[in-house]
């Protein structure tokens, strides 16, 4: 979930009194700022909490398989074919669908 979508008291509660494990937070209601706490709650004192930077999933590899995915991508696109991995297409276009320019 995301920013808003979280209830930041009911997680903070349920962490503090173990009704779940643990959570990993990289996304807050207020983006990280060296000048600014992301949260009203402390969930850093939390032992059961880890929170990092909204830009965790930067690795080689998934730069890599971001690499290789734009390449596909581009090779269906010169010959007409359709295009993977679109989550929402321009004008509702579904992935079995050509685009022209």
């Amino acid at each position: 979930a995301r920013g808003p979508i979280v209830d930041e008291l009911a997680l903070y509660s349920v962490l503090k009194d173990g009704k779940i494990g643990g959570a990993v937070i990289d996304v807050w209601w207020q983006e990280m700022d060296p000048d600014a706490w992301p949260s009203r709650f402390d969930f850093s004192a939390m032992p059961n909490v880890w929170m990092t930077l909204h830009t965790s999933f930067n690795t080689l590899e998934a730069h890599e398989e971001g690499t290789r995915q734009i390449a596909a991508n581009l090779d269906l696109f010169a010959t007409g074919k359709p295009l993977q991995h679109i989550v929402r297409g321009p004008s509702g276009l579904s992935s079995s669908d050509s685009i022209s320019i």
